[in-house]
Formats: structure tokens, C-alpha cells, sequence
């Protein structure tokens, strides 16, 4: 799941035929890779809801990578005296109502 997620690669990428010849890991399906990511995000919400006080902020980022918008959502609070923060959530921003390029008729 590791190299998956950092490496931003298809979900799908486990059942390569490739994964399995260069490498010495055992073969996993999609759907079960999938299953155990669920199971962290599940582990990652009780842990940030028990790392998050009763009293905090909301914050919002805003960033461009190349031509792609995204937006993050932070929990920020007070802890050990300090500021602190955990990320809530991020994704790409999408604009339905951009101009799409034309698609050129050959």
C-alpha cells in the first residue's frame, strides 16, 4: 500500500504481472488491497479524533502543481503549548464550468 500511495499509482498496479516478476512480494488483488486501506482510514479517523480537543480551528490551503488546483482542510489547536495541526482532507479542486480544448476532428 506503501509504495502505491507514494508512488501515486493505480490501485489496480497489485495485480500487474510485473509486480510479481520484480519483485519478491506476494500477490494481492485489488479489491483485498482495498479492503486493508479502508481498515487505515478507519484506524486514522479514531486517531485523529482522539488527537483533536474539544476546541479547534478550521483551516484552509490552497495550491497549484502545474496546472492542477488543490484545496486542504486542517484541524488546527493548541497542544503542549504550541500549534498544531492535522490534515482533514485534500483534493483537486475541479471547474466544471471550464473551457474544455476542443477536440480537433481529423
Amino acid at each position: 500500500m506503501e509504495w502505491i500511495t507514494s508512488c501515486n499509482l493505480p490501485f489496480s498496479w497489485c495485480e500487474d504481472p510485473s509486480v510479481s516478476k520484480y519483485t519478491n512480494l506476494d500477490r494481492i488483488s485489488t479489491d483485498t488491497l482495498l479492503k486493508y486501506a479502508g481498515l487505515v482510514v478507519r484506524d486514522l479517523d479514531i486517531d485523529i479524533g482522539l488527537a483533536i480537543p474539544s476546541k479547534f480551528v478550521i483551516m484552509f490551503d490552497g495550491w497549484t502543481f502545474q496546472s492542477e488546483h488543490f484545496l486542504a482542510g486542517f484541524a488546527v489547536f493548541e497542544h503542549d503549548g504550541q500549534a498544531d495541526k492535522v490534515v482533514l482532507a485534500f483534493a483537486p479542486l475541479i471547474d466544471d464550468e471550464a473551457p474544455q480544448p476542443a477536440m480537433s476532428s481529423s
